[in-house]
């Protein structure tokens, strides 16, 4: 018989003080997109360059100077392109903790504008969005695009769950 966890937190959330246990998984059901879907509690720093707070959308990746081992930051400069830790479905202050979509459907991803149905993605190299691999970027890889992207929005990518 499967258990049911009881969550504190709305996905929406945006805590000043932890709520969850950091790194905590959470699988949902999506109705609106009829898919599971999996998500992160973490806690969120704007890093050295002061970027403020992630949007909904944002690609994050895992904080360098990660004491806890759940912080992300928008920053890749205070990341890695590697880093990749999953894509903010809503506000996060800095030094706030919250749910990071990383696994599963995703319907809200900051792109470069470049990106075409069946990409693989990374992180890009600028703050907060994905792009398209190239040749030699294969275990940057966290995703794949299902559309291409309209703008610097993509509204269908699939996220590799790690």
């Amino acid at each position: 018989m499967a258990s049911k966890h009881l969550w504190k937190t709305k996905l929406s959330a945006n805590d000043s003080v932890a709520q969850e246990e950091l790194g905590i998984k959470r699988v949902e059901f999506d109705s609106t997109d009829n898919v599971w879907k999996v998500y992160r509690y973490v806690r969120y720093y704007d890093g050295t360059a002061a970027a403020g707070a992630a949007a909904a959308g944002n690609v994050l990746v895992w904080y360098n100077t990660n004491a806890d081992g759940y912080s992300v930051v928008l920053d890749v400069s205070d990341g890695s392109q590697a880093g990749f830790a999953g894509v903010a479905i809503g506000a996060l202050t800095d030094l706030y903790y919250g749910w990071v979509q990383c696994g599963g459907f995703c319907n809200n991803v900051d792109t470069d504008a470049g990106v075409a149905a069946g990409d693989p993605l990374i992180v890009d190299t600028v703050d907060g969005d994905a792009d398209t691999m190239a040749a030699g970027e294969e275990h940057y890889v966290f995703g794949y695009a299902l559309a291409a992207d309209v703008g610097t929005t993509l509204s269908d990518a699939i996220l590799f769950d790690r």
